[in-house]
């Protein structure tokens, strides 16, 4: 009896703090983990890390932004845009990249989609590149009036060369959701093989 109190107990708390972390519904934590590829001044090619840190960097740097400190990476569910925001309160600094167009299917009550959209660097009219993701529209609480955004997907962009910045393709995985909790959104699983 002990630990089914402790246990609602515990439920209850996990169910306010996801309702206090979706209170801005707009943004949620986003996480990008990847390559950059480009080639050295001797012509090999060169693998550095890409991700959230080099997103932000760039981003402040763009912007004349010295001190990094409060500068987080999100995802905006309504302009489907990857931007870096300061503070508690998420205030736009610039926009990393935008996705747009593309295709989008979804089944038929909307919780669930998969989507390619076309990736745009900055403030670029083009596409750079494209994001592959699968989408979530979660509801809970007792009357399903709370809901929940998770994106995880596959980023694949390219960016010319500039100055004696050489060409570069990124290559990186995009998860999004709520501040305290990300799931692993597997893929539809598919029949099984029939020898």
């Amino acid at each position: 009896m002990k630990n089914t109190k402790l246990f609602i107990a515990a439920a209850a708390i996990v169910a306010q703090l996801a309702a206090v972390s979706t209170t801005n519904a707009q943004d949620v934590s986003a996480f990008v983990t990847g390559v950059a590829i480009s080639t050295n001044s001797d012509g090999n090619l060169t693998y550095r890390p890409f991700g959230n840190e080099t997103l932000i960097k760039d981003c402040a740097t763009e912007m004349g932004v010295t001190n990094l400190t409060g500068l987080h990476l999100v995802y905006d569910v309504s302009s489907n845009t990857l931007d870096v925001v300061s503070g508690t309160n998420d205030t736009l600094v610039c926009t990393s990249l935008s996705f747009s167009g593309g295709v989008s299917l979804s089944n038929t009550n909307g919780t669930r989609s998969e989507s390619q959209f076309w990736a745009y660097w900055g403030t670029d009219s083009l596409p750079s590149g494209t994001l592959t993701a699968t989408e979530l529209l979660l509801t809970y609480g007792a009357l399903a009036t709370n809901t929940s955004f998770y994106l995880s997907g596959q980023l694949q962009f390219a960016l010319p060369g500039s100055g004696t910045n050489p060409p570069t393709i990124y290559q990186a995985s995009l998860t999004a959701g709520p501040r305290l909790f990300v799931p692993v959104i597997s893929p539809v699983s598919s029949p099984p093989h029939r020898p």
